[in-house]
């Protein structure tokens, strides 16, 4: 498991040694988060239908986000839908018309899930994980 704070602060003070000890040994791994990035070609959407606006959107399956998230840490691995946040880096960006096609879009998604539905494969490196066929 890596700890993001490593990358971010690759020397940590010595003072901050027994605190970040002492978090880690009351904390247990929760959450994954899944990204996926899309290359689209919108050639045969129309005009009217395209969402061309910079900004970011997320997407909830329900309003009740306390349920939610108890239907989800109690649901079957990827048997619940998942909140989502969706964000278009070439809508982000303003030149992006003039350095590609405007039928080319890029676009991701990131979704939260319980540790435990992708616990199995956290040892395993990419070539493992690609060899598994219940990863895939």
């Amino acid at each position: 498991i890596s700890r993001t704070y490593k990358l971010l602060i690759p020397q940590i003070p010595v003072q901050a040694h027994k605190a970040i000890k002492d978090i880690e040994s009351c904390t247990e791994d929760s959450v994954s988060f899944m990204f996926l990035f899309l290359g689209l070609d919108i050639s045969n959407q129309p005009e009217k239908e395209r969402d061309n606006r910079s900004h970011n959107t997320w997407m909830y399956p329900c309003t009740d986000y306390t349920q939610m998230e108890k239907d989800i840490e109690n649901a079957k691995a990827f048997g619940a839908p998942l909140p989502m946040f969706v964000a278009s880096g070439s809508a982000k960006d303003s030149s992006w018309d003039q350095t590609h096609d405007r039928n080319k879009k890029t676009v991701v998604v990131i979704a939260q899930c319980p540790w435990h539905w992708v616990s199995e494969w956290a040892k395993l490196g990419k070539k493992d994980r690609e060899k598994d066929a219940s990863y895939q």
